[in-house]
């Protein structure tokens, strides 16, 4: 029991998948291959030990571990008198959306803790109604309902609908209120140098002979070899690297557009 609840630890710890664990089959398959280099199966670590199947630690292990660790976290709140909360959605690369709640309160010890209560695959309709449905389900779960004074989120209409639903004060968060601030700067000032920026950066990522003539240009100047970003529209930072980068190549860029006979609608 106790070594596979390390397992699941170590997993955890490393971000490694459950299904990592191998099967009796691969443990056997790994024990015939081996030469003196170790495999990372627990039947070559100890062979008295069973290896433990994935099914094993999903269905069991893994649960029983939450539980335990579920008991530990309420146990922390219990002595906050008021707790804070922040709270995002996201999306994977696989785009599989998520939700994450996070709770802050001040310990025992007069320290700022924060713990995070939930990461769940959101498989509903993003409305505030059922966001706040969520927030309900998951502060339940801790028992900490009552102690909940105000929760921090991005300026969505969805988020400021569900805070107001479960009658919590709502803060918008510094980083996405920044953004907002500086893409409503650069849509008003900038905008049409950034959108020329963008297209000579797609045309070098795009093109083989385009991204290689550049490092040789840059070679030939002895200047560093730095790589052209894109941006994403939607972080206002990923903007000022795409230009900080085109700024850094401004000579070996000219001199690359010239010999290719790049057609560009603004000088460079």
């Amino acid at each position: 029991r106790h070594v596979k609840r390390s397992l699941c630890h170590v997993n955890s710890k490393k971000n490694l998948p459950v299904s990592i664990t191998p099967t009796p089959e691969t443990a056997e398959d790994g024990a015939s291959q081996s030469t003196n280099t170790p495999t990372p199966t627990q039947a070559q670590i100890n062979q008295y030990f069973p290896v433990t199947s994935t099914k094993s630690l999903s269905d069991s292990v893994l649960p029983a571990i939450y539980q335990d660790s579920l008991a530990i976290v309420k146990s922390k709140f219990s002595s906050a008198i008021v707790i804070s909360l922040t709270a995002d959605g996201w999306t994977n690369l696989n785009n599989t959306s998520f939700y994450t709640v996070t709770a802050h309160f001040i310990n025992n010890d007069f320290h700022l803790a924060s713990l995070m209560l939930e990461c769940e695959e959101f498989t509903v309709q993003h409305t505030g109604r059922n966001i706040a449905e969520w927030f309900k389900f998951v502060l339940e779960r801790f028992e900490i309902s009552d102690k909940i004074v105000a929760i921090t989120t991005d300026n969505a209409s969805n988020m400021r609908l569900a805070a107001s639903i479960l009658k919590l004060p709502h803060f918008s968060g510094f980083a996405h209120s920044l953004k907002l601030v500086v893409l409503n700067a650069v849509a008003k000032s900038i905008k049409p140098v950034v959108e020329e920026v963008k297209q000579t950066v797609m045309h070098f990522k795009k093109s083989v002979l385009a991204t290689s003539k550049l490092a040789e240009i840059q070679k030939n100047l002895n200047t560093e070899n730095i790589k052209l970003k894109q941006n994403t529209p939607t972080q206002w930072n990923s903007t000022y690297d795409m230009l900080n980068r085109f700024y850094r190549n401004n000579i070996a860029l000219r001199m690359c557009i010239d010999s290719l006979k790049i057609i560009c609608k603004h000088t460079i």
